[in-house]
């Protein structure tokens, strides 16, 4: 006859646990078993918050709320005594934005940080009328300086670099601005002098002029990186009281105009005054000729008022006529 009939299949009692059988893994399933399942990620570097009545929770609550309440004071505890003494208001991040759209307000700030920056300035010969050191003496100004080995060239750049952004910002590629460059060589060149800084004779005037120019540049530049990098960590009470200390120092300073546009202004509007160089502090007073102010001490900055010629002729003209008449 027939063949036996296939034996039944086989009925897992509820009690026998299933993993004593082998079974061999699906067709889509790596031998290596399931793939691991990866939680979803965690995007916040401390553990999940407990709740209030949990200790843990208690305690991270507390923390939070001292956190927000002391935020502006974390970094610098003596801040409100600060902002009392100083008369500064403390300001919000928007309040800071709103300030800080001001064009001049900018450049004056950008000029207060490239001044403020700090310069690794020895003791000893940090004065312009001290003795130089023996690095000076002996190191000649020579092609790839720095300006640093030479603390009283250097002394000199910071105190004319207002001037010089003075004229980048109003009268840049002007001949005001040449002849500044071209006096403020010439003074780099006496300097040296004095302190007998020795030059290499192919370091030209054109080359300590564009090694002048660079100068100026890349500190005016990195004060505008550090500005850029304080307004987009404003939302930081560090920055912020940083940015607060900067602006007060700035709204203070006067608005960027070079010397001889003050002086013709205040020539304009009647006033008497003389014009003051804000850089170095001396006033400008007219020298025995009509055609020129000239500075009272150095001559660093010289502004020209002129007149014509013409002018001239005409008013020596009419006063022998008015002679003759008489």
């Amino acid at each position: 006859g027939l063949p036996p009939p296939p034996p039944p299949p086989m009925q897992h009692h509820p009690n026998h646990h299933s993993h004593h059988h082998h079974h061999p893994p699906p067709r889509h399933m790596h031998p290596c078993g399931p793939p691991r399942r990866i939680p979803p990620p965690h995007h916040h570097p401390h553990p999940p918050r407990m709740p209030p009545q949990h200790p843990r929770g208690v305690f991270q609550h507390h923390a939070r709320m001292v956190k927000k309440r002391h935020a502006p004071f974390l970094l610098i505890p003596s801040r409100q005594q600060a902002s009392v003494a100083d008369g500064f208001p403390r300001t919000t991040a928007a309040q800071i934005e709103e300030i800080l759209q001001d064009a001049e307000l900018n450049r004056r700030l950008i000029l207060c940080m490239a001044l403020e920056r700090p310069r690794a300035i020895s003791k000893a010969s940090s004065t312009s009328d001290g003795d130089p050191s023996e690095q000076d003496k002996k190191t000649p100004v020579a092609e790839g300086f720095y300006w640093k080995e030479y603390p009283a060239l250097e002394g000199l750049l910071y105190d004319h670099m207002e001037e010089y952004y003075e004229y980048s910002v109003s009268q840049r590629q002007s001949k005001h601005q040449q002849a500044f460059n071209n006096r403020l060589v010439a003074k780099v060149r006496e300097m040296a002098k004095k302190h007998e800084v020795p030059f290499a004779p192919t370091f030209t005037d054109k080359k300590l002029r564009d090694r002048i120019r660079c100068f100026f540049k890349t500190h005016l530049q990195n004060a505008k990186k550090r500005l850029h990098t304080l307004r987009k960590h404003v939302d930081s009470a560090e920055e912020r009281i940083v940015l607060e200390t900067l602006i007060e120092k700035a709204q203070k300073r006067p608005s960027l105009e070079p010397p001889h546009m003050r002086m013709t202004s205040s020539n304009s509007s009647g006033h008497q005054t003389m014009p003051q160089s804000i850089s170095t502090g001396t006033h400008f007073a007219p020298s025995s000729n009509a055609h020129s102010w000239e500075q009272a001490n150095d001559g660093v900055v010289q502004a020209v008022v002129s007149h014509s010629d013409d002018e001239h002729e005409t008013s020596s003209t009419s006063r022998k006529a008015g002679m003759a008449a008489l």
